[in-house]
């Protein structure tokens, strides 16, 4: 809040005023010319650093504006101001332990003379608090699963395929047993017809031939299923993923069945 209303009080400055303290140039930097969003922060913490700059000719006035943080360049850039007008700029700096300085200058024109800085601001960032017992756990624990998860991808892969492998094996087995017991296509459909036929007409020698002519209708639709299934890996892998859960609930149930 009080860097906002430095900032507004700034704006609405009159240029004369702020011309008189630039000198002479008549554009620059004002009185109290540099502010932190934040004069106490944490370590690790971003803050911004405010300045600002004016232009109180009647002519533009273009330069180049350089933050420094403890006397090493943390940023610079060109500036165009226009005549009466004047312009906020900031750059962000992450805060780390210790004492730090921050300061501003700017440069219009080729001349080193028109060379220009705020006043200098000073802060202290403490040392952060030591970790508490919970978080040396915390960070101990991540460090040894980043490492087993980077150590084991290998084996987990190896593994995975050697499955899938398996699994693929086991797959093309099964189709090649149901497809020799699938019946031709025409072959099924003769029979049928002719079951059917002879049951509508009582041509059939035995009682028991339609309803084991159905029993077989019946076992080659379970078959070209299975086939369907087998042959198509989208379908495959989450059929026989739906086995294995329900296989494991039925041990479960079977094991907690009280006896």
């Amino acid at each position: 809040m009080r860097t906002v209303l430095a900032i507004t009080a700034l704006l609405t400055f009159p240029f004369l005023a702020s011309a008189q303290a630039a000198g002479p140039v008549g554009a620059g930097f004002p009185e109290r010319s540099l502010w932190l969003s934040n004069t106490a922060p944490k370590a690790g913490e971003e803050i911004l650093i405010y300045t600002v700059l004016y232009n109180g000719t009647n002519a533009a006035v273009g330069g180049t504006l350089t933050f420094f943080a403890n006397d090493a360049k943390l940023s610079s850039r060109d500036v165009s101001l226009a005549p009466q007008s004047s312009s906020i700029i900031s750059e962000k700096w992450t805060a780390t332990a210790g004492v730090h300085t921050f300061v501003a200058r700017f440069v219009s024109g080729a001349d080193s003379a028109t060379q220009q800085q705020t006043t200098t601001i000073k802060i202290s960032v403490p040392e952060p608090p030591p970790p508490s017992a919970l978080q040396n756990s915390v960070n101990k624990a991540t460090v040894v699963a980043s490492q087993f998860a980077s150590s084991s991808a290998p084996i987990v892969q190896k593994i995975a395929q050697e499955v899938f492998a398996k699994t693929e094996v086991m797959r093309n087995t099964g189709i090649e047993y149901l497809e020799k017991k699938v019946d031709p296509p025409q072959k099924s459909k003769d029979a049928l017809v002719k079951n059917v036929r002879g049951f509508v007409l009582g041509t059939s020698t035995k009682e028991s031939d339609v309803p084991s002519s159905f029993l077989h209708t019946a076992g080659q639709l379970a078959i070209a299923a299975g086939l369907f299934i087998m042959r198509s890996l989208v379908l495959f892998y989450p059929f026989l993923a739906l086995l294995f859960f329900v296989g494991l609930y039925i041990i479960y149930k079977t094991v907690r069945r009280p006896h």
